[in-house]
């Protein structure tokens, strides 16, 4: 879509509550799209969570949520139980309940990476979980990144936390393959 304010990171246009002009099309180029011209109704720009789009306060909940996942992956040996949570946790968002941290993303690279870093849990648990919490910010930021670029001046969902689940353990995978990590935990490798 069309970037509107200083580039695609300023999110200054949403915070003064802009409206688009009535009339641009929905596309570039001034091309109807399925969804028609943009009405008086819509913002110029549109963060996926108006709630949870600050650079600190999105890192603090990354580093949060990554250390949390990081224990519960080393105390279960499982790296998918912080992410269920996580993702079960969107049920209150669905449902109405509005300002819900949406944690998923952060949720299972943090713990994918304990895992990883510790051989599946028999290393340190203080490594696993400065490595978890680094992973929790890291793909924290990584979604607000990719939501700032690719969904706040879009037309369209392009889904941040897939991309940061993406990011995450693509980089895990890549740590591995380096040497860095001692495995991949569930990531595939490709035999790398």
């Amino acid at each position: 879509g069309k970037v509107r304010g200083d580039g695609p990171l300023d999110m200054s246009p949403f915070e003064r509550e802009e409206m688009r002009v009535i009339g641009d099309a929905a596309a570039d180029g001034g091309v109807e799209t399925d969804g028609g011209t943009a009405t008086a109704d819509r913002l110029a720009v549109e963060p996926w969570l108006p709630h949870q789009y600050k650079w600190g306060n999105v890192a603090m909940i990354g580093l949060v949520v990554g250390i949390l996942g990081g224990y519960i992956a080393m105390t279960t040996g499982s790296a998918f139980l912080a992410f269920g949570i996580s993702a079960a946790s969107l049920l209150f968002l669905n449902l109405g309940v509005e300002k819900i941290p949406v944690t998923h993303h952060m949720a299972l690279p943090g713990s994918t990476a304990a895992l990883a870093v510790t051989n599946g849990g028999e290393g340190s648990l203080v490594v696993a979980l400065v490595v978890a919490a680094v992973f929790g910010v890291v793909c924290a930021l990584f979604g607000e990144v990719f939501q700032r670029i690719f969904y706040a001046h879009g037309d369209t969902h392009w889904d941040p936390p897939a991309a940061a689940i993406v990011f995450g353990t693509f980089l895990i995978a890549v740590l591995h393959i380096a040497g860095v990590f001692p495995s991949s935990s569930w990531v595939a490798t490709l035999g790398l």
